[in-house]
């Protein structure tokens, strides 16, 4: 992957897309109202329906394509990896809503 797709990747994702589409709508600050996420739900609750379509849309757009690490039980140091991945997601963003991760066990 080149280094202008990562960093392009970065500036789509960091687009507040809840902070946009309340702002539009006539809050001035989603972040100060409801739970102060910037999130479709709080954006429901803060601005209407309709914002609040338009936001989980286009955070849905910007997530299309999201790492997704899939791994088999079986692979004890791939299954250590993916969870070593999942922790430091944790621990940098304190939420986990970037990286999906699927764990295959096979029932012998």
């Amino acid at each position: 992957m080149s280094l202008v797709a990562v960093l392009a990747a970065y500036l789509v994702g960091a687009v507040p897309i809840g902070w946009l589409v309340a702002r539009r709508f006539g809050v001035a600050d989603i972040r100060q109202h409801g739970s102060g996420n910037i999130g479709a739900t709080n954006v429901l609750r803060t601005a209407g329906r309709l914002p609040a379509i338009v936001t989980l849309v286009g955070d849905i757009a910007k997530g299309y394509d999201s790492p997704i690490i899939h791994v088999n039980a079986d692979d004890a140091e791939a299954t250590v990896a993916a969870i070593r991945t999942a922790v430091d997601r944790l621990a940098a963003d304190r939420a986990l809503k970037d990286v999906a991760i699927g764990v295959d066990v096979d029932p012998q």
